[in-house]
C-alpha cells in the first residue's frame, strides 16, 4: 500500500474547531486505535474557511495523544498532511481516500 503524504500549507486557512474529538476504534472492536507511540487516535471535528471555495467544507483532522481545543476557537496544526490510504474491504472491494491528519494542534494566539 503506496501511501502518499503532501503537506498542507494552513497559514492562509482558518481551522475552527466545530465539535469535540472524537476517539477511533479497531474496526469490528472496542479497542482504541493508537499510533506506534501508544497515543490514543483521535478525528477532530473542524470547519475550514479561507479556501476560496464558496461553502466552507466540515471535515475532520486526525490527531494523536491528548487534544485540549475549545469549540469555535481557531486552531494552529504542528505538519498537517493529506494522506492517502487504500483498503480492502471484508467484501473484497479496494477502496481508496484522503485523510487530514497532524501531529499536533494548539489554540491559535489572540490576534493571530
Amino acid at each position: 500500500s503506496d501511501l502518499m503524504l503532501i503537506p498542507v500549507d494552513s497559514r492562509n486557512l482558518n481551522i475552527i474547531a466545530i465539535g469535540d474529538p472524537i476517539p477511533q476504534y479497531v474496526y469490528g472492536t472496542n479497542e482504541k486505535r493508537k499510533n506506534k507511540a501508544g497515543q490514543e487516535i483521535y478525528k477532530l471535528p473542524v470547519l475550514i474557511s479561507g479556501s476560496g471555495e464558496r461553502q466552507d467544507p466540515t471535515t475532520t483532522i486526525t490527531i494523536a495523544g491528548a487534544i485540549n481545543v475549545n469549540k469555535g476557537l481557531r486552531l494552529v496544526f504542528t505538519n498537517l498532511v493529506v494522506q492517502t490510504w487504500s483498503l480492502k474491504g471484508s467484501d473484497g472491494v479496494l477502496r481508496n481516500g484522503i485523510t487530514l491528519k497532524a501531529d499536533a494542534v494548539q489554540t491559535a494566539p489572540k490576534g493571530a
